[in-house]
């Protein structure tokens, strides 16, 4: 899927990427799709991003300038992962989230990476659809987490 296929799902939406002025339609969005995430806060994420790499923060923004959606993506030099994927809920079906993910591959794969990944916290149906539906698959890992550093 190209850049441009966004604005054929939905004319008045355009990939962007993050400008500080999308900084509370970003955390607006996070916060309504993403409440309680343990372990951390929304806007120590998009800074921590921004600090790394502000060209992986994929957004679907209207012609108004409103935050409609985002794919923030991560690469570490080998796999790429995608993090707070997510839509408004009025726009939702339309293709939109599928544009993100497809938009944040094509940027990780410029910089070399050729695998990508992504967790989910809880099963659903709708969720496991979507993203088998763009080719994901699950993989029997366990993952474990750990807080590092200062609170």
């Amino acid at each position: 899927m190209s850049a441009c296929d966004l604005h054929q799902l939905a004319p008045d939406l355009r990939h962007d990427s993050y400008r500080p002025e999308y900084r509370q339609g970003v955390l607006r969005l996070w916060n309504n799709n993403f409440p309680g995430t343990p372990g951390s806060s929304k806007l120590e994420d998009l800074l921590c991003a921004l600090r790394h790499n502000s060209d992986l923060l994929v957004l679907a923004v209207s012609a108004a300038g409103e935050v409609a959606g985002t794919c923030l993506a991560g690469f570490d030099g080998q796999r790429g992962w995608l993090y707070y994927v997510c839509v408004d809920h009025r726009l939702r079906r339309r293709g939109i989230g599928s544009a993100l993910v497809r938009e944040a591959e094509r940027r990780l794969a410029a910089l070399g990476c050729r695998r990508v990944g992504l967790q989910l916290r809880h099963s659903d149906r709708q969720l496991d659809a979507f993203y088998q539906a763009l080719g994901f698959f699950r993989e029997a890992v366990f993952n474990y987490g750990r807080n590092v550093g200062s609170d």
